[in-house]
């Protein structure tokens, strides 16, 4: 590619005119007016490809120099008004003499003198200076991505892919289960107990260890526990069920942990929920395992609930009544929402006239 460009400046009598060219065969090309020089500069050993933008940079600094070469030989003009006389003479002398036509070669010490002409000066010195920190700052990015082609291609360690992860044994993969995120949290996803049924006594014994080590506040650590059914995971499940405060944890171990449990402790236990517990604090809980279970005692407790419990409880309370009894087929179905809603009044005499319809729905 051929990159060419020119600056013409004047100043009082001199024009100077810059022309450089950058040529396929690697040659740097330039001229000027003011004196009948012509040169070619080899830049192969600058190892440089020059571009637009180079080019443009050399063209203004080599005009620049010419410039300041001419500036330093100008002869001033006086304006003074001669003798008549020689007047002409004067004149004549002016004039500036025609320029011989450029040659493309010089001599060389004809070349060095007018080279150094320009840059003996504290002015072209500063252009060249600037001239060339520029030039290096343009090409310096561009001789770097070069050898960056230039350079073999090698796969550094952080593009390397990684082994592959060792497999989880049995225990492992049970133990990464047990990691609570809000995922598992929301889902209600607990732990993974087919990998229960598959362990071998030596890491059923290690699951067991895990699960003993987890304080039991949660019904996956009870679901796990009753799983297991080794005399130290019952004997843990019957302590928190007579010590726990917690009615989620209570009613947990009812729901998943029933048959380790004796009927009294498990009917008490609901009777507790269903007098105390809050609807989303374990009475909802409760309230789901009286389809299967469902002695006298608890039917009994559910009819006080409905007279004496807060509005939200004492609905639940008569919607699950209903559906023991036969009368609906889901809490809260669509003939009986209305009559439902009767119970969630703070008025004791509506309160009191609602559970009286209660009894004769349930009981007709």
């Amino acid at each position: 590619m051929v990159s060419e460009g020119s600056i013409r400046f004047t100043n009082q009598a001199h024009v100077h005119l810059v022309n450089i060219r950058s040529e396929p065969d690697r040659n740097l090309n330039f001229s000027t007016r003011d004196s009948p020089v012509s040169a070619s500069y080899p830049i192969d050993s600058m190892n440089l490809a020059l571009h637009p933008m180079q080019t443009f940079i050399i063209t203004l600094a080599l005009a620049a120099l010419g410039f300041i070469g001419g500036e330093a030989n100008a002869q001033p003009i006086v304006n003074q008004s001669p003798p008549p006389a020689d007047l002409g003479k004067r004149l004549a002398d002016q004039m500036p003499k025609p320029l011989p036509a450029p040659t493309t070669q010089s001599p060389s010490g004809t070349v060095r003198e007018q080279v150094f002409k320009r840059f003996a000066t504290w002015p072209g010195v500063i252009v060249a200076a600037v001239t060339l920190i520029l030039t290096l700052i343009i090409c310096r990015p561009r001789g770097q991505k070069q050898r960056a082609a230039n350079a073999p291609f090698t796969i550094s360690s952080q593009d390397r892919p990684a082994p592959p992860a060792k497999p989880m044994n049995l225990v492992e993969a049970f133990n990464e289960s047990m990691g609570m995120n809000y995922e598992r949290w929301h889902d209600g996803i607990g732990y993974d107990l087919s990998l229960i049924d598959k362990a071998t006594p030596a890491e059923r014994a290690e699951i067991e260890t895990l699960l003993l080590k987890e304080p039991v506040n949660d019904w996956r650590v009870v679901e796990g526990l009753a799983r297991l059914r080794t005399p130290t995971t019952i004997s843990k499940l019957q302590q928190t069920l007579a010590s726990s405060t917690d009615y989620e944890v209570k009613m947990a171990i009812t729901e998943y942990a029933a048959d380790l449990i004796t009927v009294e402790q498990r009917s008490a236990a609901i009777i507790a929920a269903l007098r105390e517990a809050p609807l989303i604090k374990g009475l909802h809980l409760a309230l789901r395992q009286l389809a299967s279970f469902h002695p006298p005692e608890i039917i009994n407790e559910l009819l006080q609930a409905t007279l004496h419990r807060e509005g939200d409880a004492a609905m639940h309370c008569a919607a699950h009544l209903l559906v023991i009894h036969g009368k609906a087929a889901s809490p809260f179905a669509e003939p009986h929402r209305a009559f439902l809603n009767r119970f969630a009044t703070k008025d004791s005499v509506e309160r009191r006239a609602a559970h009286e319809e209660l009894l004769r729905l349930i009981s007709g």
